[in-house]
């Protein structure tokens, strides 16, 4: 019995699969890909620039899973099946963390974190945006700033209701978060 045939869909595929009209048994003999990208878990959101390097770890963790690929405005989303469980997303968050500070992404600012708003927690593995680009994008750090001043000062002139900002040390420099008031 191999993984897939051992598989039961999780309400959110099978709302999916009835919303679209499709059998999910049939659609495991039929059509596996398909099968696994409705039942694959949010894993993390990465910039374009970053997504294969965390494509790579992820195999490199877990090479008997099946990694998927989102293009989405601000990235990729990257979708896992099946599911981590919480200790092997515990386990890719931790190398992604890493990663983020290995000198060669460090020195691009780069970042790990998790997300929690009112539409969930969502993982970001990101490089930031620099202040004279941002163009109003959510939860993302902008900067780097050279003190909390500049990034606060940048903030009250650019961060506007009903968005809200705090400011973030990373690597020594400064940066500001933007999310949702």
């Amino acid at each position: 019995m191999t993984l897939l045939d051992a598989h039961q869909p999780t309400s959110e595929a099978k709302a999916k699969a009835e919303a679209a009209n499709l059998d999910l048994n049939d659609l495991k003999q039929t059509d596996p890909t398909r099968y696994m990208m409705l039942n694959a878990s949010r894993l993390v959101t990465a910039d374009a620039e970053l997504s294969e390097m965390a494509a790579s770890v992820f195999f490199a963790a877990f090479p008997n899973h099946e990694l998927f690929q989102q293009e989405l405005s601000a990235g990729v989303l990257l979708l896992a099946f099946p599911p981590l469980d919480s200790y092997q997303q515990d386990k890719y968050d931790d190398a992604l963390a890493r990663l983020a500070g290995h000198p060669k992404y460090a020195q691009q600012h780069a970042y790990f974190r998790r997300v929690t708003d009112s539409s969930g927690e969502t993982r970001q593995f990101a490089l930031p945006v620099e202040p004279s680009i941002w163009s109003g994008e959510l939860n993302r750090l902008v900067g780097p700033f050279s003190s909390e001043g500049a990034a606060k000062g940048w903030a009250e002139g650019h961060v506007n209701s009903p968005l809200s900002s705090d400011t973030v040390r990373l690597g020594g420099l400064w940066f500001v978060d933007v999310f949702s008031g």
